[in-house]
């Protein structure tokens, strides 16, 4: 999934690839009912939703930077790139969820350790073919630019992934899906820190829909169990309470 997603963003703008990007909450939802029996109930879905309207909006009133790289292919192969990419990362939290449901099964150094492995094995392969075939020149990096490669793969990749992870053992891969949308308006509130943009009216209303997004998600069954404590209160109305009358009466005597 994150192949996928390097190559969309060579091939179609940022703010297409963010907002289809955006969608991963709507796949992890849905392969979360499908592999983890995870109920989808109304709250959540508008949650979702919610969340994934407030990163559009975002988007498209932050004027995110970028452009589609002059590939020769059309968008529309990167604008489908980034939606395998969606798909792909709601298929892996469910099944990092329903294969390693907490750590007493897998640590997640441990996990995360064995993927770097197979990586490196598997992938280091292709480096000298691809090589070959022209169609990516591998050359030694320098010092500095070796320096910069390890440290954005410790923080950037490695450590990002592990916290990502414990989330999804620690609440639900919907809630740490979700919550991954909140850095596109911190980024956008990043810059305007930076004076390199401004917020706007539109701008905040989709901030604040993300925010609302993720707290709804992440309270959805609380608040669903509310509504429907209260739903059957209101449906009951004056024959409940007529029905309870002669037995509060009784207590009263006793």
């Amino acid at each position: 999934y994150q192949l996928c997603f390097v190559i969309s963003l060579e091939l179609s703008t940022v703010s297409s690839v963010t907002v289809i990007s955006a969608s991963s909450g709507l796949w992890t939802l849905l392969f979360s009912a499908a592999l983890l029996g995870e109920r989808v109930g109304p709250v959540k879905l508008a949650s979702t939703l919610l969340s994934f309207g407030g990163v559009l909006i975002v988007v498209r009133l932050g004027s995110v930077p970028g452009g589609a790289a002059s590939s020769g292919l059309s968008p529309a192969w990167g604008n489908a790139a980034a939606l395998l990419s969606a798909l792909l990362y709601g298929g892996y939290a469910a099944l990092l969820k329903r294969d390693c449901p907490d750590e007493s099964v897998v640590p997640i150094p441990y996990l995360f350790g064995l993927i770097g492995l197979l990586t490196a094995v598997f992938c280091a392969a292709a480096i000298p073919v691809l090589h070959l075939m022209r169609i990516e020149r591998f050359a030694p990096p320098s010092g500095t630019t070796l320096i910069a490669l390890l440290c954005n793969a410790l923080f950037g990749s490695v450590i990002s992934n592990v916290l990502l992870a414990r989330a999804m053992l620690l609440a639900s891969p919907l809630v740490a899906t979700v919550g991954l949308s909140l850095t596109i308006p911190l980024a956008i509130a990043s810059d305007v820190m930076r004076s390199r943009g401004r917020f706007s009216k539109g701008l905040l209303l989709g901030t604040v829909a993300v925010w609302c997004g993720f707290i709804g998600v992440s309270t959805s069954e609380t608040l669903e169990k509310r509504c429907t404590t209260a739903w059957g209160r209101w449906r009951a109305g004056p024959r409940q309470r007529t029905a309870d009358a002669p037995l509060e009466r009784v207590s009263r005597n006793i």
